[in-house]
């Protein structure tokens, strides 16, 4: 391989490198507001109103309503919503575009939920789509 292969090549692997932290940090910044729940939709962006759930006697449907979410810029975040109250935890943007979560605490200082990861289907000025489970998203809008 001659010299200028090599620099281009490494000129190519620096510039794929830095687009990606650069998309990471502008993600962070997107991120950091408050979302408001909005719905739930599967991988049609079709609204989903009922989530089959295996129960106690077999098969139930159940509603899923996502938490709204407070992403602050100090890394810390508030999941809520009326039938989880307040749940604190710390966040992190990862390099695959996944939102790491930190155990989170309730409002008495109890762990509530452990550590979890949440993949990002689409992060904009006005709107977060979020992985949940099984080709399901929940749907956020942007309050400010």
């Amino acid at each position: 391989m001659n010299k200028i292969n090599l620099f281009f090549i490494l000129c190519f692997m620096q510039f794929g490198t830095s687009t990606a932290q650069d998309s990471n940090l502008s993600n962070e910044k997107l991120i950091i507001g408050i979302w408001q729940y909005e719905k739930l939709i599967n991988e049609n962006y079709i609204d989903v109103a009922v989530v089959p759930r295996m129960g106690t006697f077999g098969w139930e449907t159940g509603v899923v309503t996502g938490p709204d979410l407070f992403f602050y810029e100090n890394k810390s975040c508030l999941r809520t919503n009326s039938q989880i109250g307040n749940i604190y935890c710390l966040w992190n943007l990862n390099p695959e575009n996944k939102i790491h979560y930190s155990e989170a605490i309730n409002e008495q200082g109890e762990k509530v939920l452990d550590s979890v990861s949440q993949k990002i289907k689409l992060l904009n000025e006005e709107t977060m789509i979020l992985e949940y489970e099984n080709n399901m998203y929940f749907v956020y809008k942007k309050l400010k």
